[in-house]
């Protein structure tokens, strides 16, 4: 069977000279001879590695070789950047931003110098993408220069470009508040919150404290003790927390497999420690689910994805049956942060229990809304959030144009009701609307296009009839009109249920 075919790189990148290879990804492998000193000096990463064993080439020479992740196009433009040689021409928005995430992350400031030059060329054209790389990497003037025109060009809200995958949702919601406000004296700082997120927790000096667990976790017949991050002890029995978690069970095991079986006497050594990764506010409460004391007290909202993530970590099956249910209190309480938090998890269920409940906000007031949790996702997921609000907006709005709602006017029976606020001329009551109806309509259609949750709306629909009621034939039928007013709405709502929810995961 032949090996890979291995092309060489074009001049200068195949001089005799040079001392070391860097092979490219793609298909057919480019290889690049080049030379250690040129590397070291434009790069402190190069210079790391240079000075750490290198593998040697399989092709039997004395370079060794050295696989990098970049293909052989950005690699070229980053090494023709570092070397003596014309500065090389990047034409497309995609190749700058792969020489700059590579600059980046090889340490090359001069090479990240070029990009973020190369890039702002393309902020006429296509600013949003320009923007959305800027704010990923901190660029925060380009960031600026890049929102700037996107807001010109009508080119943020409703337009989609791949780089938001990529890009902090707080970044996309710090431009959809530039946006609004371009034209007043707020100063914007884009690639990070204006003021910076403070969370709650022990002190530096608690932290460093050796501190025991509260009861149970104190036992002094423990075998096990697991220490916290923030250095809390947590005495446990080994026989409860091996039947839990099988992960916790391996990381005992190859302690005794590193240490030797023979080598270890519980009665002279004590309990084995296991140091975990997690703080102790996340271990306590894992620790209480799987425990015969019982259940939690309770479990706070905030800590509910971490608890979540920690159970799935150490497979702890049982903890995540338990704490999954809890994820609607978390949607009641916070549904954005709900919504952000069961995307990046991947938790489908929650991610569209969440997504409409945010329904019953208005649009605006989604928009203007910030949680902590957009600086921790990408725009992907809250852009299509923002469009699914959009089109069940949409949905609610064609009912109201649509042959079922005419339907509906028809088979009902208000329209027989002698009303004398109706517009009609006295003789004939069969097709006049009653005054009310007319106002109902206008507000439903106002209210559920921006604000598209039918149980919202349904709140006030009593104190609104009661109000616009004019006569008391109306009012002798209340009972009917609620019926038709129940209906109607149930109609607006099956519309929007039946907007799909694709649109969250694609």
């Amino acid at each position: 069977m032949k090996g890979p075919i291995y092309q060489v790189a074009a001049s200068p990148f195949n001089r005799p000279d040079a001392d070391v290879i860097l092979r490219s990804s793609n298909g057919s492998h480019f290889h690049f001879h080049v030379h250690r000193n040129i590397l070291m000096m434009a790069s402190p990463f190069f210079e790391d590695m240079f000075h750490l064993p290198v593998p040697h080439n399989e092709n039997q020479t004395d370079r060794p070789i050295i696989d990098v992740p970049e293909d052989s196009a950005t690699l070229d433009i980053l090494l023709r950047v570092c070397y003596p040689v014309a500065v090389p021409l990047i034409t497309t928005v995609k190749q700058a931003r792969s020489v700059l995430d590579a600059a980046l992350k090889y340490d090359m400031i001069t090479v990240k110098q070029f990009a973020t030059r190369m890039l702002e060329t393309f902020v006429q054209a296509e600013p949003l993408r320009v923007y959305a790389i800027a704010a990923r990497h901190g660029l925060d003037r380009l960031a600026k220069v890049a929102a700037r025109q996107a807001v010109q060009k009508n080119a943020v809200t409703d337009s989609y470009v791949p780089e938001l995958e990529d890009m902090p949702a707080g970044c996309y919601y710090r431009l959809l508040q530039y946006q609004r406000r371009v034209n007043n004296s707020t100063v914007f700082v884009f690639c990070r919150p204006k003021h910076n997120i403070a969370t709650k927790g022990p002190s530096r000096e608690t932290e460093l404290t050796e501190r025991n667990a509260p009861s149970p976790f104190d036992a002094v017949d423990a075998d096990v003790v697991m220490v916290t991050t923030d250095n809390m002890r947590f005495c446990v029995h080994k026989s409860i927390i091996t039947s839990a978690s099988p992960v916790w069970t391996t990381l005992l095991q190859e302690q005794v497999s590193e240490s030797g079986p023979a080598s270890y006497n519980e009665e002279t050594c004590g309990p084995r420690i296991l140091q975990i990764s997690e703080r102790s506010n996340i271990l306590q409460p894992l620790l209480q689910l799987i425990y015969p004391s019982g259940l939690p007290i309770s479990v706070d909202n905030a800590a509910l994805p971490s608890l979540l993530d920690a159970a799935n970590k150490y497979q702890l099956q049982r903890v995540s049956w338990i704490l999954l249910p809890k994820w609607s209190e978390f949607v009641a309480s916070d549904p954005l942060s709900s919504y952000l938090l069961a995307c990046s998890r991947g938790l489908k269920e929650q991610v569209i229990h969440s997504a409409r409940s945010l329904l019953s906000r208005t649009y605006n007031d989604l928009v203007n809304t910030y949680v902590g949790a957009l600086e921790a996702v990408p725009t992907g997921p809250y852009y299509r959030l923002l469009q699914f609000h959009k089109r069940c907006g949409q949905a609610a709005r064609s009912f109201f144009d649509s042959q079922t709602r005419k339907d509906l006017e028809a088979s009902s029976s208000f329209t027989l009701v002698t009303c004398d606020k109706s517009p009609c001329n006295g003789n004939s009551y069969r097709y006049a609307s009653p005054k009310w109806y007319s106002s109902y309509v206008v507000r439903a259609k106002r209210c559920l296009e921006v604000q598209p949750s039918v149980s919202t709306f349904r709140l006030e629909t009593i104190t609104f009839l009661v109000k616009e009621m004019g006569c008391l034939s109306c009012m002798m039928r209340i009972k009917e009109v609620l019926a038709f007013c129940s209906a109607f709405e149930d109609a607006v709502d099956k519309v929007i249920s039946e907007v799909s929810t694709d649109i969250l995961f694609n």
